[in-house]
């Protein structure tokens, strides 16, 4: 039921969607994009959850668990997986020791930093591709494809759990709060200095700029000097110029009661400001270059 139920939510999430494209939403941009993503979000999550009930139906159960031994048999899986134990062990301590490369990072670091904990964090080494993404927002899949230096990998591992677990604290107040917010000019300058296709619209751009912030941030915190300064500078590069400005917001976020009244009142009013007054912020950014 458990697997059904985040399926279920993600299913109804979809349809609030739709319906807010369709019904409520005036800009065709927008109600376009709402409509997309919720359709995309409800016949994803309805396909797997039609799966599920599927293979649950005790004939069925029994299909899936033969078609799962066929493979095992036809593909030698039970070879394959004990010639690659060592480098699976390999894998794992490589993983354990980056976590601890730095004293100051820990399991609590964003659960302390957010106020609160969204539960056990599961991270999966899978090192078939070269980059990492964060789903069912507990959960995690990295790859250590292309780094061999412990620093290097600490650095790129700590990094990404920030960043990816972070999304599940910051995505619903980016929702929230930027509803009624025009961010037009930020958007399009972002857009013309390298921002990424994958961030077109208001609130993944938010999202994002957000918690590379907060990656940033915690850089600064953990580590040296020279990485903090190659990780912002490849930030403005693509696209996210006023990164290092919107990381030192985080040092007020202590003088607040909450996470989110320092994200009301400091980040919002900032990306506000930052839109009204882009033309000067533009020309002064630019200057300084």
């Amino acid at each position: 039921m458990k697997k059904k139920l985040s399926f279920i939510i993600e299913i109804i999430i979809g349809i609030i969607f739709i319906c807010f494209g369709y019904f409520v939403i005036d800009t065709d941009y927008y109600a376009t994009l709402f409509y997309a993503m919720g359709f995309g979000l409800a016949f994803a999550s309805g396909v797997q959850l039609l799966k599920i009930c599927y293979y649950e139906m005790p004939k069925n159960k029994e299909k899936l668990q033969n078609l799962l031994k066929e493979f095992v048999i036809k593909s030698n899986y039970e070879e394959f997986y004990n010639s690659n134990k060592e480098y699976y062990k390999f894998l794992i301590e490589k993983f354990s020791k980056s976590l601890n490369y730095y004293k100051e990072y820990d399991s609590k670091i964003l659960s302390d930093f957010y106020g609160y904990s969204m539960g056990k964090n599961e991270i999966k080494l899978f090192n078939f591709v070269n980059g990492s993404f964060g789903y069912n927002k507990k959960d995690l899949v990295i790859s250590l494809n292309s780094v061999n230096d412990e620093k290097e990998i600490s650095n790129k591992v700590i990094n990404t759990c920030i960043h990816e677990f972070s999304h599940s604290y910051v995505n619903p107040l980016g929702y929230k709060y930027f509803k009624d917010v025009n961010i037009d000019n930020l958007f399009n300058e972002a857009k013309s200095n390298g921002l990424q296709n994958s961030y077109y619209d208001k609130y993944s751009f938010i999202n994002e700029y957000v918690v590379r912030a907060v990656q940033v941030y915690f850089s600064e915190k953990i580590m040296e000097p020279d990485y903090v300064l190659r990780n912002i500078k490849n930030h403005q590069s693509i696209g996210y110029i006023y990164i290092e400005q919107i990381k030192n917001l985080f040092y007020k976020k202590d003088e607040y009661e909450n996470f989110e009244l320092f994200y009301k009142n400091e980040i919002v009013k900032y990306f506000t400001n930052l839109n009204d007054n882009n033309i000067d912020r533009i020309f002064i950014n630019k200057k300084k270059r």
